[in-house]
């Protein structure tokens, strides 16, 4: 089970074994998508897929061309 801070993709808190290869699954919230992207990417992810929380809802927004990988 990941922890909370996890799947915020914060700074330190991704295991590079289990991403390595991996598209990742993170949550909005309390990071900027950009920092996410290259945590996700330091760590070995080939993608991510960014989900909206329970605040966010149905909320939808544009995907800036400065990720650092593919995003959906």
């Amino acid at each position: 089970m990941e922890s909370a801070t996890s799947i915020l993709c914060k700074i330190g808190t991704t295991d590079a074994e289990k991403a390595k290869g991996k598209i990742m699954v993170r949550s909005r919230g309390e990071t900027a998508r950009v920092e996410k992207g290259l945590v996700a990417m330091e760590a070995g992810a080939v993608g991510m897929i960014l989900c909206n929380d329970k605040f966010s809802g149905a909320v939808l927004w544009k995907v800036q061309s400065d990720l650092a990988l593919g995003v959906v």
